[in-house]
């Protein structure tokens, strides 16, 4: 590009200079129909919050990342390359100059870390680099992306058509916890052994891959009219799912098993369906809450730094009551964790009064 520009040949230099005017003209046009996000376009999502867990409440809505929205459907552009890298890179711009804006950074720094945050993202987002992202991410914290790295090379030894070509039009999300998970998964029928993923509420994800199927490169998100996950959406919080251990961490919740292969983990979430406080369930009270003029007097976020708003308190409140009857009900379908439980405790205390180290240990041992 240099050397056309410095060339003696008008034609040569003129064709170097149209390069720059179109690629700053084009760079322009997607970062501000991107930006400005007004009527005339539709919206163009990047990859949404920095926190896993706030990204996770936001998809509860039907939100998508790196997406267009039209109406009220997200449509993915991820692999429509090379016009997704440009949407992408801009979006995240987009994005990330808005969050410093409201930091109140300078001009110039927010330029630089939108650029380097939106290059970065763009470039280990594409599939064809997943591979070489994960293999870093393994390298650089080996403990929480090295089982991840293993999950994923072993399951691809098992053709993904095995399990796609099950029910592709709509399929229940599925949770995967070890490389055992990992194959099962893909294998024809060992989904329905696994675990549902389920939201902040205790209800099952599901995937819809639209009327063409997983063969569909363009995948879709419908918006979602659901005023509880919204506002807890809009709280920007990363809400939390409780842990399968108890007790210490003595108890886990995934190594008990029902007649219907489901965990005491998987009940003791899908129960906050159901479960009720006061006449009403989870869904009931929390919409309930939003709706009260109590609620909507609290400010949405905390004027001080690691305390969480007033708004989100009050939701976790509710979280906690419905988890604790939840758990209670959960324990009286399965007795085996509720008597083990109760081991470890007295155990703990035991151990705490100062009681023989070995009859601690033989009282453990009654647990497993």
């Amino acid at each position: 590009m240099r050397e056309g520009l410095k060339s003696s040949d008008p034609v040569v230099k003129a064709a170097a200079r149209g390069k720059i005017v179109t690629a700053f003209t084009a760079a322009g046009l997607f970062y501000d129909m991107v930006f400005n996000n007004n009527n005339t376009f539709p919206t163009v999502t990047g990859g949404g919050p920095k926190d896993e867990k706030q990204k996770k409440i936001l998809a509860e809505t039907g939100w998508r990342p790196y997406s267009i929205k039209i109406g009220d459907t997200y449509y993915s552009y991820q692999r429509l390359d090379p016009i997704a890298t440009l949407l992408g890179i801009s979006a995240d711009m987009s994005e990330m100059m808005k969050e410093n804006q409201e930091a109140n950074e300078e001009g110039l720094e927010q330029v630089g870390i939108a650029m380097a945050t939106a290059l970065a993202r763009n470039v280990g987002n594409k599939s064809y680099l997943a591979g070489v992202q994960l293999w870093a991410d393994a390298f650089k914290d080996p403990e929480r992306f090295g089982e991840k790295l293993g999950r994923n090379y072993v399951s691809s030894f098992v053709p993904n058509v095995l399990s796609q070509m099950q029910d592709y039009d709509k399929q229940s999300m599925r949770e995967v916890r070890s490389i055992a998970d990992a194959v099962l998964k893909k294998m024809p029928g060992g989904r329905d052994m696994l675990d549902p993923r389920r939201n902040i509420l205790g209800e099952e994800k599901t995937i819809d891959y639209g009327t063409m199927g997983f063969i569909n490169p363009v995948a879709t998100s419908k918006e979602k009219d659901d005023e509880v996950l919204q506002e807890m959406a809009d709280l920007q919080y990363a809400f939390r799912q409780p842990s399968p251990k108890l007790s210490g961490g003595n108890v886990n919740l995934l190594d008990f098993v029902n007649n219907r292969g489901r965990t005491a983990y998987d009940r003791s979430l899908d129960l906050l369906q159901t479960v009720t406080v006061g006449g009403r369930t989870l869904r009931q009270t929390l919409k309930r809450l939003i709706k009260s003029s109590q609620y909507q007097r609290l400010p949405g976020f905390s004027a001080e730094v690691g305390v969480d708003s007033p708004r989100v308190q009050e939701i976790t409140k509710v979280l906690r009551r419905y988890r604790k009857t939840a758990k209670r009900e959960m324990l009286k379908e399965f007795p085996d964790v509720a008597t083990q439980i109760n081991n470890v405790d007295r155990a703990l205390k035991l151990n705490r009064q100062g009681v023989n180290r070995q009859e601690v240990l033989e009282l453990l041992q009654q647990t497993n």
